[in-house]
Order: C-alpha cells, then structure tokens, then sequence
C-alpha cells in the first residue's frame, strides 16, 4: 500500500538479490558442471551474463570463506590448461588428497604461481610435502623460493615422452651412423643373393624403432620383439 511502502521479507524458495528460485538456480549450477555458460543459457532461456552471477550466488552460498580450501594442504597439483581455443592460459592448484580445485589463476608463470603461495599461511607452506607438476622451471623456482619441505613430482607422462624424445634422437643417431657406414661399401648387383652370401643389412632397419619404442613390452608385436634382440 502506499503508505507502508514495499518491505522485503525472506522466503524459503529463492535466495537474497536473486530474481529466481532456488530450484531453477541449482539447476543452473548443476548444468554448469557439465556444459559451458552458453549452453547453460539456451537451455535455460537465459542470458550467459546471469549464468555467471547465478554461479557466484552458488559459490558463495556454498563456501562464504575460500580460505578454508587451504587447510590441511599436504599434496598439491600444478597443471597450466589453455581455453578459447588456445589462446589464453590459466594456472590450476589441486588437492590430491580431497580431489578438489583450491586456487585457479588467470595466465601462467612463475608471478602467476608465486601469488598463489602469497595466500598461505607460513604454516600452511611447511606442511606441503609433495607437489605434482610438469617440467616446467618457472615452476621448480616457486617450489624452491615457496615451499622448504616438499619433495615435487614430475608426472609421468612428460616422463615418457622425454625419454621417447631421447631414444628417437638416439634412434636417428644410430640410423645415421648406419647410412654413412654404407655409402661406404660397394655397391651390390641386382638381384637375390647367391647360395652361401649373406645379404647385407640395410639402414632401413632403425626407421620401424620408433613406433616400438613407444609401446609398453607386452603390446609389442613378434617382428617389434625382434628389433631389440
């Protein structure tokens, strides 16, 4: 009425700021776990904007304080990932032992990476005793500057494509030596050997290395065993 004006009271089906129920909002954060804010919002019927704003009444709804995301760290993950097709980078801080993203930062690097460890505690960096990450220096010289007593882990599959990197180079070495050692050889005749020659080995034998060398031993076939004999 005009005079008492309009009061704002509480209910039990929508949230505070909110144009929606809390239904259609925590269908939308449901959605948003497994499609992109634009799928979200032909679904919905909404603009991808108000997507956005739904997801953060749902954060802070969820967790009002981020900083409890940091408690009992003892194993972290560091992993950089591109998104819009490649051309932009954000930085991502996991937890093994709850399997949960604790910090994600826009770009990538060593500054990027060091303003992450800056919202720790002390106490909090001390505890950390394993991180897991790639080969990446920048991010060797945060865990040295940042983190006094954890041990890091390269993950394995940059392992194994070092080590296929380094047999393919030694591969290519070897196949190269093999050429140039034949070049200077004389030239055989045409035709099969005669009865009681040996025919002489060729260089194209270190060329069918490389596929095998990436397989695991029992996915090698019978002729791929007989390479490494």
């Amino acid at each position: 009425m005009p005079v008492h004006g309009i009061h704002t009271e509480q209910i039990p089906w929508a949230y505070h700021h909110s144009g929606f129920t809390r239904e259609f909002e925590q269908q939308v954060a449901y959605l948003a776990l497994h499609l992109n804010r634009t799928e979200v919002s032909k679904l919905m019927r909404i603009n991808w904007r108000t997507v956005g704003m739904i997801l953060s009444r749902t954060k802070d709804r969820l967790e009002p304080d981020s900083s409890i995301r940091f408690k009992n760290l003892r194993r972290i993950g560091i992993d950089e990932t591109s998104y819009r097709k490649g051309h932009k980078y954000i930085t991502v801080v996991v937890d093994h032992d709850t399997n949960q993203v604790i910090w994600v930062g826009k770009g990538t690097g060593k500054e990027v990476l060091s303003s992450f460890f800056a919202l720790l505690t002390q106490e909090q960096r001390e505890s950390i005793e394993l991180t897991s990450a790639d080969g990446a220096r920048w991010i060797q010289s945060c865990i040295e500057e940042w983190l006094p007593n954890c041990e890091r882990w390269i993950d394995g599959f940059h392992v194994v494509q070092w080590a296929i990197e380094c047999m393919d180079e030694l591969r290519k070495e070897v196949w190269r030596e093999a050429k140039q050692k034949k070049r200077g050889q004389p030239k055989r005749g045409r035709g099969r050997p005669k009865k009681g020659e040996e025919a002489k080995a060729t260089t194209k034998y270190g060329k069918s290395y490389k596929y095998a060398l990436g397989k695991n031993p029992e996915n090698l076939t019978e002729h791929q065993q007989s390479l490494f004999r």
